[in-house]
């Protein structure tokens, strides 16, 4: 622990266990939405909408999601954000394994994660300091850098058995995995 102060903090340790878990679920739909988007429409285009729909709402919503969750308890805002995301995730695997999804779908509820994820961001980073104190905020940072960077390798490596072994039920199973992860945080 002398090397990572930070996780001399249960709290801390809880929740960068929890949110490792998390981010890994979250890479396995970003890698998975849009493959199915072009599996369901065979257009390049839809690759592109995909990733718009889920990387516009930073812009929107990270500068005044910033000035709220300073306004607000950052815990809350935190369950609450993942508590919205696995929603998302859920309605993308129902809809994923039931075959009822459109490309409509996708880009909407990609948008939506994006919107939730550009406020907890926003929450998570500012928590930190109140999980581990001043000192131990350069670790805290650093520890979080690294599970987001070893779950962006995780998360599309193991959404692969998802497609490959599962066909088209893979990618709603792989949303469904997504949502269960988001449990690992909301509980912790």
């Amino acid at each position: 622990m002398k090397h990572f102060p930070a996780l001399a903090s249960r709290d801390f340790r809880i929740f960068w266990i929890g949110q490792f878990i998390s981010l890994i679920g979250t890479w396995m739909q970003s890698t998975t939405q849009p493959y199915l988007a072009y599996r369901l429409t065979g257009q390049p285009i839809f690759l592109g909408l995909v990733g718009f729909a889920a990387t516009l709402p930073t812009l929107l919503f990270t500068l005044p999601g910033g000035v709220f969750v300073e306004r607000v308890d950052k815990r809350k805002v935190v369950i609450l954000m993942q508590a919205v995301m696995m929603g998302q995730a859920f309605v993308m695997a129902y809809l994923a394994l039931s075959g009822a999804i459109n490309i409509w779908h996708i880009i909407t509820l990609a948008f939506v994660l994006g919107a939730a994820n550009s406020i907890e961001i926003t929450a998570r980073q500012s928590m930190l300091i109140e999980l581990v104190g001043k000192e131990a905020l350069p670790s805290a940072i650093a520890l979080q850098s690294t599970i987001f960077n070893t779950a962006r390798v995780l998360g599309p490596a193991l959404a692969a058995p998802f497609l490959l072994f599962l066909g088209n039920q893979g990618e709603g199973w792989a949303f469904f995995a997504n949502g269960a992860s988001y449990l690992f945080v909301i509980i912790g």
